[in-house]
This record gives structure tokens, C-alpha cells and sequence, in this order.
């Protein structure tokens, strides 16, 4: 699809995951980039997400432009993830231990190991949030390079999609993560149960085997209804997100997740938390709740439960609120490449 449209993709050669040996899959991809780049010559170089670089200090690199989300606050849960994780690895300790090492030294020497100075040495950051966007700007050093560019979905996949074969009445997408709250809506989904027997929660997602164990065991042994669908390829989402009534991402450390604004383009009323940066308008498009406080998330799915009218005028509402793909494209290309292409 990308070859018909006249778009040049490289894979980097390696399926290294990011763990405690994350400098291994720096330095893996490192060597990737610099192999594309004498190869393809690329005009500008974009990176979806920050992190260790060393080919922001490359001399006569081309232009590096960073889509991602800013923030700074931190989950005491974080630690639970990264211990699941450990071992999740496809390589060697002894070797991965080595190649993160030297990834790390180099980092240090000529590249970036820290987001304030990728930031820094990259030619533009398009943040995905307000909040982010705001706290960077702030940072008047580099504010000339920083713009607001939201999150968008395809429409047009959202409003030609069918149900799935599984209905849901509360559907939740997104990493099997203590940070996302899914332990946390499970023992919501209990108070609901309580009222209403026979709905069913849906929940869709990857993550550490640890979490995913720890979350089968939950539902055994927990009095609630759930259909646990495992990961879901991303073109089979659009018809999960249609089967449901209400979409519910309780996290307790995200910012503007792609899987509540695709919820949002399929009609569906969100229950979010505070801490997460998102379009949602309390009591408008969906309910926000405290992060943590599962009987206000119990509450508020009981509440949608019961108001059918209600529920869909929100999910009528929260579509209105989502942007375009299309348009997000052109916004990107107007603000941000045009200028550097023109230097």
C-alpha cells in the first residue's frame, strides 16, 4: 500500500524488544536509520514517540521532526510493568547487556539520552496533547519549534465498520498494564455486575505474559462477566469498538490514547480519569472519574447502563469531538515540514 502511494518504507533489521536492555534496540536501530539514510536520502526524518538517540547528533544529518506526547507524571504502578517485562526479551543477556552498554557510553558522548535534550537537537516536536503541549512551550529556548498537532482517527474505517460476532456492554482496549487500570475496572465491573447480571465487559490487549496470567486469574476468581479477547489485529478493532455501548479506559498514567479517540469515532461515551489528557468533556461526551476510585468508575458505567437515550447522545457527541486523519495530515505538513523543507 505504501509502495502504491510512492512512500518509501524501511524496516530496521532487528525485533528487539524495548526492556531493561533498551540501548541493545537503540543501537540496533541506530544502525538501521544510517543504512536508510545512505540508501534512501531521505529529506526529513520523523520519529513517533521520544527517546535515547544518537543519530540526533549525526553532522549533516537531515532534518529530525518528533510526534509525541510530553509530560512528566509518574505511576508508583510503573515499577509492577517493568518488572513483568523483565526477560521479555529475543536476544541474548550477555550480548544485549554489552550492546546496551555501548548504545549508553555513545548516547552520553555525541547523541541524546534525555528527552530535554532530544528536544533540544531535533529541528521540530509536534506534541499529540494540550496538557504536553503547553508545559513544553512553556520552555521559551525551544518554543519556536514546538507545535500542537492532536491525534486523529480514519472516519471513514470508523463509520464503515460492522459489529463483531461478541457484543459488549462496556469495552476496553488497551495494554494489559497495571498503569492503563484494567485490575481496576475489573473490580468496578463487579459493582455492576451487581446491577446488572448480565452485562458483559470486553477487554482487548497485549502485554507482559506476567500481566496477562495475573489478569486470567483475576477474572477466575472475581464474580464478573468478561470476554477476554487477547491482542486484536488492528483492522478487526473497528468492529470490536462497534459491538460495544460504552468504552472505558480508567488509567492512572496516560495521555491522549489513540484506542479512547477510535472509541470516540465509533459513537461510544467514554469513563476516562482525570490524569488522562483527552477531548472528553465531563458529563457531555462521557464521564471522568479520580484515578483509582472504583466506585465512581462503577458508578458512572451503571449510570450509562441505565440511560440508554443519554448514552448514545454522548456517544453522538464524542464522535463530533474527534479529528480526521486527513486533516491532522495537512495541519503536519503546513506547520511543520513545508518550513523546514523551504530552509
Amino acid at each position: 500500500m505504501l509502495h502504491h502511494k510512492g512512500i518509501r518504507h524501511y524496516l530496521a533489521p532487528t525485533n528487539v524488544r524495548l526492556d531493561r536492555y533498551g540501548g541493545s534496540f537503540r543501537l540496533r536501530m541506530f544502525l538501521g536509520e544510517m543504512r536508510a539514510l545512505l540508501c534512501e536520502k531521505p529529506d526529513i526524518v520523523v520519529y513517533i514517540g521520544i527517546g535515547p538517540s544518537l543519530l540526533v547528533g549525526v553532522p549533516m544529518r537531515p532534518p529530525i521532526v518528533i510526534f509525541t506526547c510530553w509530560g512528566s507524571s509518574e505511576f508508583q504502578g510503573d515499577k509492577k510493568d517493568i518488572d513483568a517485562k523483565k526477560g521479555w526479551s529475543t536476544i541474548a543477556p550477555l550480548g544485549a547487556n554489552c550492546e546496551d552498554r555501548l548504545f549508553r557510553f555513545m548516547a552520553r558522548w555525541w547523541g541524546a539520552m534525555d528527552k530535554q535534550t532530544i528536544v533540544r537537537k531535533v529541528d521540530a516536536v509536534a506534541i499529540w496533547h494540550p496538557s504536553g503541549y503547553e508545559e513544553l512551550y512553556k520552555q521559551s529556548d525551544i518554543s519556536k519549534k514546538v507545535f500542537l498537532i492532536t491525534k486523529g482517527v480514519d472516519l471513514q474505517a470508523a463509520n464503515t465498520a460492522y459489529p463483531g460476532e461478541h457484543q459488549f456492554d462496556v469495552l476496553f482496549v488497551g495494554g494489559i498494564l497495571h498503569r492503563k487500570g484494567i485490575y481496576d475496572l475489573l473490580d468496578a465491573f463487579c459493582i455492576v455486575n451487581k446491577e446488572f447480571p448480565q452485562a458483559v465487559l470486553g477487554i482487548a490487549g497485549s502485554g507482559p505474559p506476567k500481566n496477562i496470567q495475573k489478569l486470567e486469574d483475576r477474572i477466575r476468581k472475581l464474580p464478573v462477566n468478561v470476554c477476554f479477547l487477547g491482542d486484536v489485529p488492528f483492522p478487526r478493532r473497528w468492529s470490536i469498538y462497534k459491538s460495544a455501548k460504552i468504552f472505558a479506559f480508567p488509567s492512572l498514567n496516560d495521555f491522549y490514547n489513540s484506542a479512547l479517540l477510535e472509541a470516540m469515532a465509533c459513537k461510544l461515551p467514554v469513563v476516562t480519569t482525570q490524569i488522562v489528557d483527552s477531548p472528553i468533556e465531563n458529563g457531555i461526551t462521557g464521564f471522568i472519574v479520580p484515578p483509582g476510585d472504583i466506585n465512581a468508575l462503577g458508578e458512572r458505567l451503571i449510570w450509562l447502563l441505565k440511560h440508554d437515550k443519554e448514552c448514545k447522545q454522548m456517544g453522538r457527541l464524542a464522535q463530533m469531538k474527534v479529528r480526521d486523519w486527513n486533516g491532522v495530515s495537512k495541519e503536519a505538513i503546513e506547520k511543520v515540514f513545508l518550513p523546514l523543507l523551504k530552509k
